[in-house]
């Protein structure tokens, strides 16, 4: 059995990254980056091979306005835990002033989850019905550009790790991300 632990915050291209979207580090692949692309039933699927079905949520700080490694740190001193990895994060996000109906990766919610949502049966330490921290997600430039790599394999290939990265990257004043197990240069 897993137990997922993320740090409460927005994300750029999943708008939030919670207990179920941290499961993404357990995909065994280098430049997981290339492998965005349908990535809400790989988050369904890694779920399910380790059993994951514990969350919790450190959200002590949550990170706010832009993420998922850039953004403005809140204070808000709680911690959030739940059996239900997609009911937990559906809450969270509801909390966080999200409509957690319009995140792609939650939309895998279990029919039974969804419905004791929908019934009140859901048992947290906060009234989640009025609860708005007001989390915004503000993207920029890269972000609105990195969509599109993000729902397509084949861009992302060329974007990140083809003969073109480099130029691509320079265009936008960044460097691309070296492969692990390469020397720095």
């Amino acid at each position: 059995m897993t137990v997922s632990m993320p740090v409460l915050k927005v994300h750029a291209m999943t708008t939030v990254s919670l207990s179920v979207k941290n499961l993404w580090g357990c995909c065994p692949v280098d430049l997981r980056l290339l492998q965005h692309a349908q990535l809400a039933r790989k988050l369904r699927l890694i779920a399910e091979l380790t059993k994951a079905r514990f969350g919790v949520i450190d959200a002590f700080y949550g990170l706010d306005n832009h993420g998922p490694m850039e953004g403005d740190a809140r204070l808000l001193g709680r911690y959030i835990v739940g059996d239900d990895l997609y009911g937990l994060d559906f809450l969270t996000a509801r909390m966080m002033g999200f409509d957690p109906n319009r995140i792609q990766h939650l939309g895998l919610i279990s029919p039974n989850t969804r419905g004791d949502i929908r019934r009140g049966r859901t048992v947290s330490n906060e009234d989640v019905a009025t609860l708005d921290w007001g989390f915004r997600l503000c993207l920029n430039l890269v972000d609105a550009l990195s969509l599109a790599c993000f729902h397509s394999d084949t861009l992302a290939k060329v974007v990140f790790d083809s003969p073109m990265t480099k130029p691509i990257y320079a265009i936008i004043g960044r460097q691309p991300r070296r492969r692990l197990g390469t020397p720095p240069r």
